[in-house]
């Protein structure tokens, strides 16, 4: 009776049984486990295990059948892969392998493809998930509630120029330098993990140890952990670093813009204001001396404004045009450039010296150079001081290996240290004494004495 009841339960189970002997061949099957295989169980039975079985699997599926009569014999569950008959890979799970006799096994399993092709499916998600973590250009990580790193993408390593394996169980204060801002980063991280908010850091500043500095946009959010039911720290950040600098880039030149054009306006009118009132003078004046004196004064705003027009298209050409090098021969271009600024007011009273140390080739923009040499030999004319005993002018130039030594330094009014900072930006006087003189004011120590024809500039 209990023969019969176990061939029932063998033909009618779900599960996939066998009985195998010990030469490889199967015995016996049960319809579910030629079902699965495709084949009938009196083709089965006809055939070695070995056609069967998926070739990766095949090793350890050897080791079974050798340790036939052996004491040691396989207690836990064993996964294989069988190859059916259409050539779909089928997993089986066999819970129960009991050795009946010396040479026969039965062996109790069940088909667990579906299982498989789920975990597979899982795991592809995974690592496509991981991979598009790694992709995206933008920090990303994980932290736990403690504000250890328990995941992060590339480029939130990068951000504190590491390596991934580096970052990972390890706090933000192994890298960010500023107390302050290690404070702001644990409090924003306490509000995600205590309160469970979604915390953003609008414009979030971390300095490196090396001492370089970030700006990003970070969004933390809770992250519930499916394995021990914490809440992580889950977040992106955006680098603004680069927008930041630009955006102060664009004020700046905003800035030079509004400045270039109120000074250019300004310095565009003053000689015209000043012609229009000499024109006028002279049609009611009757005086040739002062007719004279105007005239002379109106070539001088004339003068003045043309010279103004050539810096607006010096400055204008620079931004421009590209750089052309050639070898420059410096004692020439200084001399070209005091041989054109001789006329200068006063220019006749500076002693000007020159020494050049010429010893290797020096190659750079020819008409740049030109440009940088007339504006600091006519400033050092312009401001120079009229009380000043034996005024001069030294140019020394030395030409090294490594580049070009450039001194000009003269005895003149001088900058004082605290405009020394600002001498590089746009349309920026240390001194305002060319700005009265071309208004019709004569400069002196104590004060601003007006010339006899300031009258003119007011009309």
């Amino acid at each position: 009776m209990a023969d019969y009841l176990l061939d029932d339960f063998f033909y009618l189970s779900e599960e996939c049984m066998c009985i195998t002997s010990g030469d490889g061949y199967f015995k016996k099957v049960n319809p579910a486990f030629a079902k699965m295989l495709g084949y009938s169980e009196e083709e089965i039975c006809t055939m070695h295990f070995s056609r069967f079985i998926y070739p990766e699997d095949l090793k350890i599926t050897s080791k079974i059948y050798k340790s036939f009569g052996q004491e040691a014999f396989p207690k836990d569950p064993l996964e294989v892969r069988y190859v059916a008959k259409n050539g779909n890979v089928k997993w089986i799970k066999w819970t129960k392998v009991i050795k009946v006799t010396e040479n026969t096994v039965y062996g109790l399993g069940r088909d667990i493809t579906e299982t498989k092709r789920f975990e597979s499916e899982i795991e592809d998600n995974r690592n496509k998930l991981y991979e598009i973590i790694e992709l995206v250009p933008h920090p990303i990580f994980l932290k736990d509630n403690q504000g250890r790193y328990i995941l992060v993408n590339k480029a939130q390593a990068e951000l504190f120029s590491t390596t991934i394996h580096n970052l990972l169980g390890k706090d933000d204060s192994h890298f960010i330098k500023d107390d302050n801002e290690l404070r702001g980063i644990q409090e924003s991280d306490i509000k995600v993990t205590l309160l469970k908010e979604i915390v953003t850091l609008s414009e979030q500043n971390i300095t490196h140890l090396d001492g370089t500095n970030r700006i990003l946009h970070t969004t933390k959010v809770p992250f519930i952990s499916n394995y021990d039911k914490e809440v992580n720290i889950l977040g992106v950040s955006i680098d603004l670093t680069e927008v930041k600098n630009a955006e102060q880039e664009l004020r700046k030149i905003n800035f030079e813009l509004d400045s270039f054009v109120y000074r250019a306006s300004h310095d565009l009118r003053a000689p015209l204001c000043s012609i229009t009132g000499l024109l006028n003078l002279i049609k009611r004046e009757k005086d040739p001396m002062i007719i004279n004196e105007c005239i002379e004064q109106a070539k001088s705003s004339v003068k003045r404004l043309d010279s103004f027009i050539a810096d607006l298209t010096n400055f204008s050409r620079n931004n421009r045009l590209r750089i052309l090098s050639s070898k420059i021969n410096f004692t020439a271009i200084v001399n070209e450039c005091l041989e054109s600024l001789k006329f200068m007011d006063n220019a006749e009273n500076i002693k000007i010296e020159l020494s050049t140390e010429e010893h290797y080739e020096f190659y750079n923009d020819e008409n740049r150079l030109k440009i940088i040499f007339m504006n600091l030999i006519s400033n050092a004319i312009k401001y120079h001081s009229l009380e000043q005993q034996d005024p001069f002018l030294k140019i020394r130039i030395s030409i090294s290996e490594t580049g070009a030594k450039i001194e000009i330094e003269d005895n003149g009014s001088g900058i004082e240290p605290s405009y020394h900072q600002k001498i590089f930006e746009m349309f920026f006087r240390a001194s305002e004494k060319i700005l009265w003189q071309r208004l019709g004011f004569i400069y002196s120590k104590t004060s601003y004495r007006q010339a006899q024809w300031h009258y003119i500039i007011k009309i």
